[in-house]
């Protein structure tokens, strides 16, 4: 299944419409996902759509998962799903974020030390 066809011409729009609110400029996001600023125009129009790639770098840029960042520009939620939606919600907002209390750091080079022994 190509997901690149689930996302929405509204779906880029409100996108595009929250990184702005965040204080991105057009230009920005257009060189982010590498892009003339004519189609990040047709996004807030609703005449161009957003790929998944492009979707990733801009979540990735600004420090959000492309899940959550795809969630959240659902605007329309039928009633009955509320409240499986906000659930939905909250558990990709807490995946995203590191455990509280958890100070784990991972090894730049991922080698392992030798163990020394005496001999």
């Amino acid at each position: 299944m190509n997901l690149d066809r689930l996302i929405t011409t509204d779906m880029s729009a409100n996108i595009v419409a929250a990184l702005i609110k965040q204080g991105w400029s057009a230009s920005e996001i257009a060189q982010t996902i590498d892009a003339p600023q004519a189609f990040v125009i047709g996004v807030q129009k609703r005449k161009q759509v957003l790929t998944l790639r492009d979707v990733r770098v801009l979540a990735k840029r600004s420090g959000q998962t492309p899940q959550l960042m795809l969630l959240d520009s659902i605007k329309s939620i039928r009633p009955e799903a509320k409240e499986l939606f906000e659930a939905t919600r909250r558990l990709l907002q807490k995946s995203a974020s590191p455990a509280p209390g958890s100070n784990f750091q991972r090894r730049a080079n991922g080698k392992r030390r030798t163990r020394k022994t005496a001999a």
